[in-house]
């Protein structure tokens, strides 16, 4: 693997997660968890996009921000979830 990202930024990019949440910025990161756990859904069950005001709240939190991106980064976090 010579793109110099570690194996485990590349299995969570294969399932469309962050490739680096250590470098993600604070702006990103909410986005990125939104995606992987909306909060909400439209009226056919599919996940809603996030509302700024949504965005905001989960970036508001800085120990939740925080603890977001580092389970962003652990995949056996995902595993026990």
């Amino acid at each position: 693997m010579s793109s110099g990202r570690p194996v485990l930024s590349i299995v969570f990019c294969s399932i469309g997660g962050i490739c680096d949440a250590t470098s993600e910025s604070d702006e990103e990161v909410p986005l990125h968890w939104w995606r992987l756990f909306p909060q909400r859904r439209d009226g056919s069950g599919a996940p809603a996009e996030a509302l700024e005001s949504e965005l905001a709240a989960i970036h508001s939190d800085a120990s939740g921000l925080k603890e977001k991106r580092k389970r962003l980064c652990d995949i056996s976090w995902y595993r026990q979830h």
